[in-house]
Order: C-alpha cells, then sequence, then structure tokens
C-alpha cells in the first residue's frame, strides 16, 4: 500500500503545478482504482475525459471501474463511447460482451462477440460460447438466434 501512497503524492504534487492534466488525472484514478477508492477514481477518471474526450483507454478503465462498481448500464455505454475513437479494438467488444452476460442481454453480448471474434479470428473463443450458451439458454428461440449468429460469423470469417 505504501508505493500507492507515495505515488499517489507525487501526481497530487504534479496536478498542483500542472492541474489540466489529463493524464495526472488518469494515472491518479488508476491508483485510486487499485487502492479501492473507486468514488475517488471515478472522478479523476471523468476529470480526464472532460480533459480529453477522445480517449478511448480512460472510458475503457473508467468502464471496468463502473463495471464494478456494480453499474453496468454505466459501464456499457463508457465501452461504446470507446468504440466509437477506435472501433476495431477487439478487447472492447469482449469487456462489453461481459457486460452485457451480466445484465442478460444475451444478444447484444453474443453480436460483441461475434466482432470480437472477426477481429482477431479466435474461432477457439466462439467454439467455447457456443457449447456453453447452449446448456445456459432454456429459451429454444433465444438459443437459435445464437446460433444463427455463429453461423453467420462462421461464413465471414470462412470469406
Amino acid at each position: 500500500m505504501r508505493n500507492f501512497n507515495e505515488a499517489l503524492s507525487f501526481i497530487n504534487q504534479a496536478l498542483v503545478i500542472k492541474p489540466t492534466d489529463r493524464n495526472f488525472f488518469r494515472n491518479r484514478g488508476a491508483i485510486h482504482n487499485n487502492m479501492g477508492n473507486h468514488d475517488a477514481a471515478l472522478a479523476d477518471y471523468s476529470r480526464a475525459i472532460e480533459l480529453n474526450i477522445r480517449n478511448p483507454n480512460v472510458y475503457r478503465q473508467r468502464g471496468l471501474l463502473f463495471r464494478r462498481m456494480g453499474k453496468n448500464k454505466e459501464a456499457v455505454n463508457d465501452l461504446t463511447a470507446a468504440l466509437q475513437i477506435t472501433p476495431n479494438d477487439p478487447r472492447l467488444f469482449l469487456h462489453r460482451a461481459e457486460m452485457h452476460l451480466d445484465m442478460h442481454n444475451f444478444l447484444d453480448a453474443m453480436g460483441d462477440i461475434v466482432e470480437y471474434v472477426r477481429l482477431t479470428g479466435d474461432e477457439e473463443l466462439l467454439a467455447e460460447i457456443q457449447e456453453e450458451w447452449s446448456l445456459l439458454l432454456p429459451d429454444v428461440e433465444l438459443y437459435n438466434q445464437l446460433r444463427q449468429l455463429v453461423e453467420l460469423l462462421n461464413a465471414i470469417l470462412e470469406e
């Protein structure tokens, strides 16, 4: 914990000198996040976004923090904002898919997984998910829709 406290002290000193440095706010947010000070981390990430609205990494960090705080809707919104800036970052699709799963939005989750697989070619993940979801989804119609998405993805990957 001592190293986090020292780092926090240094960044606080740096912010006195340069109070509008977005990177200082982002880094301080990460320190607060690692220390479990979620409200302080949220405030710093939000300030970093105010100072640079085009930084997808801060949206991703704040989105993951929102998820830890149980605020999945806000988390999805932040990851969506990050994807608008960097639409080809597969990690963002995978993180957002996890959040959709937390909220039981299976079709949205599958859509993000399809994009992740399209960008990475990770067909093994797709096969694992298809197998797991067949056990988890009692709704046959929903499962069939997901299976159709998987087949569509496989067709895209074969091209």
